[in-house]
């Protein structure tokens, strides 16, 4: 599922004196990591991808775990950058 924002696109910053110009947007995974019922892991992955999706300098999609999606594998190796949405547990990461 890819999430779109309206939100309107910002530009992208300039490039770094002495380096090539990126062209292509950033490619950003976001994971959802919980599976359980009544999570609030979407919650938080669509607000960050809003935000992160005003950028004109990166393209982001979700993949959410719950949706046991088959070409997990394919779109991690093809990102740029993944961010992980965790469950939190006793003020912490899931033990599992």
């Amino acid at each position: 599922m890819t999430l779109t924002s309206s939100t309107p696109k910002t530009e992208a910053p300039g490039p770094v004196p002495g380096e090539a110009a990126w062209t292509e947007p950033v490619r950003v995974e976001v994971i959802v990591g919980s599976v359980r019922e009544g999570r609030f892991g979407p919650v938080v992955a669509d607000w960050f991808s809003r935000r992160a999706s005003a950028r004109a300098d990166l393209e982001v999609r979700t993949l959410d775990l719950a949706a046991n999606p088959p070409d997990f594998a394919d779109r991690i190796g093809a990102a740029d950058a993944v961010v992980v949405v965790t469950p939190e547990y006793n003020h912490s990461f899931p033990g599992r």
